[in-house]
């Protein structure tokens, strides 16, 4: 089969999966391991990723990990988050520095287990520069019911980019980004940027690994910008996802209504 034939049954496989599409099942179509060169250019998943091979070797190598932490933070959240959900119409979902969408399919997969009907989602706004990697986020969730797609950094956002519905509960997803902040976006521009678009209640799941203690404080830097406002930290989680693994998390789920 060649490459072009290939690339049209996969998108026909995903056209056929059910809203939201299953992570594992996104995994094992798209995923690949191309060889060290190529897993070296991601540099430790930090790249912004310039080819399919990357996307592919991308998800092969660090797919798993990106879907512990974030169910680890889904489930630190979900109970606040029951308390609140029938007061609002809907959830909005907000990416920061998407990639594949990786963040947002494996949040949907864990509300859709706890029951929530996805008539419930309302519009998923995806951000990242890599139009690759943006291009593949849109087409594994294709089906959502509304989806926003920017290309920009962190840094080129303006409130508009992030105007969300004032009767929905914002759900802000950063998986594995808070850490690159000060080294490739400004944290405190970032957060200014949420409090001028959003309304009502919010909640910051924010997971990346446990690098080193510098990497680590940006996490709790991005969480102070919020203090002040009625703000409640639901979780911190800092050490090893699991035993069996040697993947590390540092989790911050927070509830700042806005």
């Amino acid at each position: 089969m060649n490459a072009t034939m290939t690339q049209l049954s996969q998108v026909e496989a995903v056209a056929s999966f059910n809203f939201p599409p299953a992570f594992q099942a996104i995994r094992s179509l798209y995923s690949k391991r191309h060889g060290d060169s190529t897993w070296l250019s991601l540099e430790r998943g930090r790249a912004i990723i310039t080819s399919e091979d990357q996307a592919e070797q991308f998800l092969f190598s660090f797919g798993n990990m990106h879907e512990a932490k974030m169910k680890r933070a889904c489930s630190l959240m979900i109970e606040s988050f029951n308390a609140h959900k029938e007061s609002f119409n809907f959830v909005d979902i907000i990416d920061y520095g998407c990639g594949q969408a990786l963040a947002s399919i494996v949040t949907l997969n864990y509300l859709q287990s706890t029951g929530l009907n996805k008539e419930y989602i309302g519009k998923t706004t995806l951000i990242e520069p890599s139009k690759i990697a943006l291009n593949r986020a849109k087409m594994f969730i294709g089906s959502a019911p509304s989806i926003k797609a920017i290309n920009k950094e962190l840094d080129e956002l303006n409130p508009t980019d992030l105007a969300t519905d004032k009767d929905a509960i914002k759900l802000h997803l950063f998986s594995n980004i808070l850490d690159m902040g000060c080294d490739v976006f400004n944290i405190e521009q970032l957060a200014c940027n949420i409090k001028a678009s959003q309304k009502g209640i919010n909640y910051f799941l924010c997971a990346s690994p446990a690098i080193n203690e510098r990497t680590d404080q940006r996490l709790q830097l991005f969480a102070h910008q919020f203090y002040g406002l009625p703000c409640e930290i639901i979780a911190h989680e800092k050490g090893l996802i699991n035993s069996n693994e040697r993947w590390t998390k540092n989790i911050w789920v927070f509830k700042v209504e806005l």
